[in-house]
């Protein structure tokens, strides 16, 4: 049995340097945040058409970087947010990325890493999905207690 350090696992271990050499192939200006399998890339300026060229430049490495390492990317499970506190305009922002010759669908609020987003980050979204987890929790915590302490019966 080999030695492996205490909470990772040699498969994430592995997926780690694996997608740890994506960074030569992405345009300078955009950022990545990489977990697991999950890769997220963005790029910050006021002009939404200079994004668009750095994201698209990121994208092509990106399909260069998994076509040269074989892991498979689903350009229908790739999908675009674009963040702006512009409340005006938000609706009319959109644009034109593609992925293997394919356009990236637009998402309203995504979720990464179980955080849902919305356009201006403010996280409404997040919260009422969080609200609702805990008041379902709490409802059945209630019910196992009160069934533990006898204090509902079965009806007859």
């Amino acid at each position: 049995m080999g030695w492996c350090p205490t909470g990772i696992s040699p498969i994430s271990l592995l997926l780690l340097i694996y997608v740890n050499n994506i960074h030569p192939h992405l345009h300078k200006e955009t950022k990545v945040a990489c977990y697991a399998d999950e890769i997220a890339i963005w790029h910050t300026d006021e002009n939404l058409e200079e994004s668009e060229r750095s994201l698209n430049c990121s994208l092509r490495g990106i399909l260069e970087w998994s076509n040269s390492l074989k892991p498979k990317i689903n350009p229908q499970k790739t999908s675009y947010s674009i963040f702006s506190t512009d409340r005006k305009h938000q609706d009319l922002f959109s644009s034109n990325l593609v992925l293997n010759n394919q356009p990236i669908m637009k998402t309203i609020n995504p979720v990464y890493l179980g955080l849902t987003l919305d356009a201006e980050l403010r996280f409404p979204e997040h919260e009422k999905k969080n609200v609702q987890t805990n008041l379902l929790r709490n409802e059945r915590s209630s019910k196992v207690s009160a069934a533990w302490t006898g204090a509902l019966t079965p009806n007859p």
